[in-house]
């Protein structure tokens, strides 16, 4: 966190005589401090509070200072965690709800012996209330050498928010990710996206892949047949995936073409492949179409011709499965959650778990629910960033044009599940639905993802000139990403290239 002022302060008091602070962190990256026990702080609405150390958790009691008007969609106070452990054992039910939640949350990252107990109780607490969103709980060491950010939230919607209580609705992330979580998350999206969203459809048949995988309907285990695509109509599924040491990685060639014409054997699929399958087969698809098999990978004129194609391939899809997390074919798309918590500049795995507690407040019964924030994902996801990259595919060259392509993408990310068209991003925890007034604020709009852009700039009213601004966007994220082979370098980004020189009309001169 930015403010070793914050921290100083803050731990040089005694833990009985820190009460709170109101504070701002602005989208510009200052800090405005104000400690409430000064004099000429008495007419600040905290003091309007019972407790004057988690100020009741409601929005407004919390101090104003956003600086944003109507834009403004949080606000804070800086205590101490001793200090809400204190005011807990005194009687309050708030700062007992957030000590609770605590303990459970940070449990793991004692028991892996990340932090210690007494380290985590000698931490400073950000409070941060969100505008109809869940409120974040921020444990911080010293200088902001490490942060544990816990997330406090309902569900069921804003119906569920107790009254005068300003911790607000997110959505439940299970710690185990299998085929039912999965495939409901996709239909979920898939209907509302192909019936609603005109941007996202397209009537383009121009350049069909030459195989798919027959998988079947409802055959689970069984194995899968290489099969020419004959019907002009036919629906599709995509697999964007890492090869990763491909030496050992289930590929057509000109010795095994005639084989998987005849059957490829479920068991001998590696373990994405499998359940990229099993997961087309869910959803109602009987064709998948996966790089790796569907093209003969030693015949160079085979490659030519269906590399040729590939962004069509993606462009027509009906839905692209991103193997987002996993550094090879065998890593899978069903697996146990897990994020990652920072000391100092080394990062460690801790599960996700959920915690609930019952609670009444005002006379109303509730329920809040305590975890790790995620937050990783919406970093690699939204901003394309992350200090670990827990995402190895954003990180490939070729899964860029896969992704910007695909009119639907479902990204399969270690802490949780995202969806990915050219008229939503959304997330599986429920931040970019619940916490979607953050996107209103004017220094976020860069954050608006390329994809979405792809799409608004192909509508006829656009000028050129935007459209040569978002080719230097592209060209400027796709010169940090990894090939294999860098002769690969432009064939992996004909394909936008070609499509945004049809809006230009303009031909593209691929390598001048």
């Amino acid at each position: 966190m930015e403010g070793s002022t914050v921290s100083n302060n803050l731990c040089s008091e005694d833990a009985n005589l820190v009460t709170h602070c109101c504070s701002r962190a602005s989208l510009l990256g200052n800090r405005s401090i104000k400690f409430c026990n000064e004099p000429n702080s008495s007419s600040w609405s905290c003091h309007r509070a019972t407790c004057n150390r988690c100020v009741d958790l409601n929005w407004d009691f919390y101090a104003d200072l956003s600086g944003f008007g109507d834009y403004s969609s949080s606000r804070h106070i800086m205590t101490t965690y001793r200090s809400i452990i204190a005011s807990a054992k005194i009687g309050c039910h708030l700062c007992s709800l957030l000590c609770e939640g605590i303990a459970a949350v940070t449990k793991s990252v004692i028991d892996q012996d990340i932090l210690s107990r007494d380290t985590l109780q000698s931490a400073n607490l950000s409070i941060q209330l969100r505008r109809h969103a869940s409120t974040m709980v921020s444990l911080i060491g010293p200088a902001g050498e490490w942060e544990f950010p816990v997330e406090f939230y309902t569900s069921g919607g804003l119906d569920s928010q107790a009254p005068g209580l300003s911790i607000g609705p997110a959505d439940h992330v299970p710690a185990e990710l299998d085929i039912h979580v999965l495939s409901e998350f996709a239909k979920k999206h898939m209907d509302v996206c192909m019936g609603d969203h005109p941007i996202c459809s397209t009537n383009d048949r121009n350049s069909r892949p030459t195989r798919v995988l027959d998988v079947g309907i409802d055959a689970t285990g069984q194995d899968i047949v290489l099969s020419t695509l004959e019907d002009d109509n036919a629906l599709y599924i995509t697999l964007s995936h890492c090869w990763g040491d491909n030496s050992s990685m289930l590929t057509t060639t000109s010795k095994t073409i005639a084989q998987h014409n005849l059957g490829i054997p479920f068991a001998e699929l590696p373990k994405t492949f499998q359940d990229a399958v099993e997961i087309t087969r869910r959803l109602g698809f009987r064709y998948l179409w996966i790089d790796s098999l569907c093209i003969v990978q030693d015949d160079k004129e085979d490659w030519e011709i269906e590399s040729g194609k590939m962004a069509a391939i993606y462009r027509e899809s009906c839905l692209t499965i991103a193997a987002t997390a996993s550094a090879d074919s065998s890593g899978g798309l069903f697996f146990s959650r897990w994020t990652s918590v920072r000391k100092h500049d080394q990062y460690r795995k801790v599960n996700v778990e959920t915690f609930e507690y019952h609670r009444t407040f005002a006379g109303t019964n509730f329920v809040v629910y305590a975890r790790l924030k995620l937050r990783n994902g919406h970093e690699v996801i939204v901003h394309r960033y992350s200090a670990e990259n827990p995402a190895p595919l954003l990180s490939r060259a070729w899964a860029y044009q896969e992704r910007m392509l695909a009119p639907r993408i479902l990204h399969v990310h270690m802490e949780e599940l995202f969806w990915e068209c050219q008229n939503d991003t959304l997330c599986e925890c429920g931040e970019f639905r619940w916490g979607q007034e953050l996107t209103k604020q004017p220094a976020y709009n860069d954050s608006l993802s390329l994809k979405g852009k792809i799409a608004c700039v192909m509508a006829p009213e656009v000028l050129a000139e935007d459209v040569h601004r978002l080719w230097f966007d592209i060209v400027q994220e796709y010169s940090q990403l990894a090939l294999t082979k860098e002769s690969d370098r432009l064939p992996a980004l004909s394909g936008l290239a070609s499509l945004l020189s049809q809006k230009l009309r303009t031909p593209y001169l691929a390598g001048l």
